[in-house]
């Protein structure tokens, strides 16, 4: 554990959800929550230095920090769902459309959550919390 015995859980939206397993490699992390965090390959990559970040990313957490990578769907009009995925090589799983656990949609009708809603959505924030809930709970 880190200091205390206490390990840190980090939260990140967007690309600080990158930043946050990143910073997982340096240890005293217990688990890494992503919402809408291009893991699988940058939206934009206009230099050599955003690839190579991505590449050093994709190593940043380790095998034994799992990330939990969370999206908005079809909704999401800056990060496709697909590059939210975490990869089989990671310990952890990745939920490309929250729309499932965000409520009963009103007469079929499922939607997805806008990327800045990753961030406010009282209902996503539900979701979160409940991941955190499991992740920090005393070993039984």
């Amino acid at each position: 554990g880190g200091e205390g015995g206490a390990d840190a859980v980090l939260v990140g939206h967007s690309i600080g959800g990158v930043v946050a397993r990143v910073a997982a490699g340096a240890g005293g992390v217990a688990a890494v929550v992503t919402l809408g965090s291009p893991h699988k390959y940058p939206p934009v990559s206009w230099e050599r230095t955003v690839a190579q970040f991505w590449d050093e990313a994709g190593r940043g957490t380790g095998e034994d920090v799992p990330v939990i990578s969370l999206a908005g769907g079809h909704r999401d009009e800056l990060i496709d769902p697909a590059s939210t995925d975490v990869g089989d090589d990671v310990k952890g799983m990745s939920m490309p459309d929250l729309s499932g656990f965000l409520g009963r949609p009103a007469d079929g009708f499922v939607s997805g959550v806008d990327h800045r809603a990753l961030a406010w959505c009282q209902n996503v924030l539900r979701v979160v919390h409940d991941v955190l809930r499991v992740l920090t709970a005393p070993a039984a």
